[in-house]
């Protein structure tokens, strides 16, 4: 039975029933905060967004998403990509990540997302999703506390909000990264 549990959970990943099941079976404690609900138009000149439920950081699959649009059904990778690459209308995205120490850390630049039941829109939401899973990320602190988000464009870029995601690693294994952190948060991924 759970070998089928998971097997539906893996197909439809993304829709929050589920992933309500997954979790009733692999419990997770997932930290999602809607940032902004609110469209905008991201320039160059950083917005800072807060907000007043902590922004933790629990594992390395940790992500700002910008929500581009909704009404997009799965399609086929392709099809994906070439919505996704539409959308973001060959906007670079810059995000970085406010600790409470002081600490400043860049994510790399955002990879598409997609969710059944969205975030912040109702159904189908497609996102640019920026994390440090990725090559030339700096590694995250988990257990750190997130005081403030900066997200810019260039060239602009409409969107209709912004939410923070993260998840513990499925290792469980509790790792700190405070000593690394500040010889490796400097400049990020470089866009090219």
């Amino acid at each position: 039975m759970g070998a089928s549990i998971l097997a539906i959970a893996t197909t439809a990943s993304c829709d929050r029933v589920m992933d309500t099941a997954f979790h009733a079976v692999w419990p997770r404690d997932d930290s999602i905060v809607v940032l902004s609900q609110v469209p905008m138009t991201l320039s160059q000149s950083p917005i800072k967004l807060t907000s007043a439920e902590p922004l933790k950081i629990l594992g390395e699959w940790t992500s700002v998403c910008l929500v581009l649009r909704d009404g997009v059904p799965m399609q086929s990778h392709s099809d994906m990509e070439r919505v996704f690459t539409a959308t973001m209308s060959g906007a670079k995205v810059d995000v970085v990540l406010l600790l409470d120490n002081g600490s400043r850390i860049r994510l790399a630049q955002p990879m598409q997302g997609w969710s059944r039941t969205g975030q912040v829109l109702r159904e189908n939401e497609m996102s640019a999703c920026a994390s440090s899973v990725v090559g030339c990320a700096p590694t995250l602190p988990v257990g750190a506390t997130v005081k403030a988000v900066e997200v810019s464009a260039s060239p602009t870029l409409s969107i209709k909000g912004i939410y923070w995601h993260s998840m513990p690693d499925m290792s469980n294994k509790p790792r700190t990264a405070t000593s690394e952190l500040s010889a490796r948060t400097g400049s990020g991924c470089k866009s090219g």
